[in-house]
């Protein structure tokens, strides 16, 4: 299990790079015009969505020969994709609502 994590984690950081720029982003631009990032919540969800849909369409085209490496391991495509957006969600929501614990609190 602890092998099929870090080949999972591997997989993710392909992208990982652009998936949070383009979050930090969005939280940057949202929080220095409004007043906080908890009421654009449901716009970052379908940005999420809406980014993740064009990156696992780009992979799929650009890296599709790649994909055999992790077939052979019993992980199919599907299955990458859905853990990797299960672990893109999981920072980008913990990284919003510490954002706005840390401006909250101070």
């Amino acid at each position: 299990m602890l092998k099929k994590s870090k080949i999972i984690l591997l997989f993710y950081g392909k992208f990982w790079l652009f998936t949070q720029g383009t979050s930090v982003a969005v939280c940057y631009i949202s929080y220095h015009k409004t007043y906080g990032f908890l009421w654009a919540l449901p716009y970052f969800f379908y940005l999420k969505i809406l980014l993740y849909g064009i990156t696992w369409y780009l992979i799929s085209q650009l890296s599709a020969s790649q994909f055999t490496f992790y077939q052979n391991l019993t992980l199919s495509i599907r299955r990458l994709f859905v853990l990797a957006f299960a672990i893109d969600f999981i920072l980008f929501f913990t990284s919003l609502f510490l954002l706005q614990w840390l401006h909250d609190t101070f």
